[in-house]
């Protein structure tokens, strides 16, 4: 999934970009997205999942430990089903529950 999203996303994927990524989960694409968008970008990652905010964290720590401590990459704890406001504005999403649902059909 996340290399397809990747390949879709390719060209809104600028240097300078704000990016969200709802429903983060391990953290992975969240670093991907770091990479893609250079080290002036901004992505923030949310999940509801305690756990998965810990696992995103990790994770992001052992790939881009740099983006992390820069802030470049910024994960939360939230409920992310009507957006995540208190980063706003962005240049693109990413929801992961309508990606799924795209992809059943």
């Amino acid at each position: 999934m996340h290399a397809y999203c990747l390949e879709y996303l390719a060209p809104l994927l600028k240097p300078g970009a704000k990016c969200l990524d709802i429903g983060c989960g391990s953290g992975i694409f969240c670093s991907y997205l770091s990479a893609a968008c250079g080290s002036d970008s901004t992505v923030v990652g949310v999940d509801h999942i305690p756990e998965l905010v810990t696992m995103s964290k990790d994770n992001c720590e052992k790939d881009c430990p740099d983006a992390l401590a820069s802030q470049r990459v910024q994960l939360y704890l939230a409920d992310g089903r009507k957006g995540f406001a208190a980063e706003a504005p962005y240049d693109w999403y990413k929801d992961v529950q309508r990606c799924l649902a795209m992809w059943a059909l």
